[in-house]
């Protein structure tokens, strides 16, 4: 499905001419057991984690670097830079981990264009797996807090952080309480 990622990328460049910013914001998550969890729903994450960030981030590196400068924000998961064995999710951290390595890559191959590309790694939202009262500061991500991050990493005063993973967590430690 690459190329119908560069054919919809082709689409928007035909009107837009250049692209500064691309979020990386997608991926699937399953919270199975790996002796449940079927081949094709492993691959299912590893492709819409890992694979769509790829996919992507390749469309638009063209034009960034034809202009010189860009930047792109992966968005991960607390814990994506270690190895997390929470019993149901372990596929899940490995896709997020792939997504944390292929934006240290990106950052070093790319910044010589004046391209930025980092992360943000945010812990859950309030669902039926963490509650507001696992969390240290008594409350789980809000969508804002993450938006924050991000229009820091976008601002003049990021100029030189570059391949760098924020965590958005409050403290939060996967497997601590």
């Amino acid at each position: 499905w690459e190329s119908e990622v560069k054919k919809m990328f082709a689409q928007i460049f035909a009107k837009l001419k250049r692209v500064d910013l691309l979020v990386n914001n997608v991926g699937g998550f399953l919270y199975k057991k790996f002796s449940q969890m079927t081949t094709s729903e492993f691959r299912g994450l590893i492709e819409s984690n890992v694979y769509s960030t790829l996919f992507c981030s390749r469309a638009v590196l063209p034009v960034m670097r034809k202009q010189k400068s860009g930047q792109i924000i992966n968005i991960g998961v607390v814990g994506a830079e270690r190895l997390n064995l929470l019993e149901k999710s372990a596929p899940y951290f490995y896709a997020k981990h792939g997504v944390y390595m292929l934006t240290k890559m990106v950052a070093h191959e790319e910044a010589k264009y004046g391209i930025h590309v980092n992360m943000i790694s945010p812990a859950s939202l309030d669902t039926a797996i963490f509650k507001s009262s696992d969390f240290p500061m008594g409350r789980s991500v809000r969508y804002d807090d993450v938006v924050k991050a991000l229009l820091f990493l976008i601002s003049a005063d990021a100029y030189y952080i570059n391949g760098a993973n924020i965590e958005v967590a409050g403290g939060f430690i996967l497997g601590v309480k």
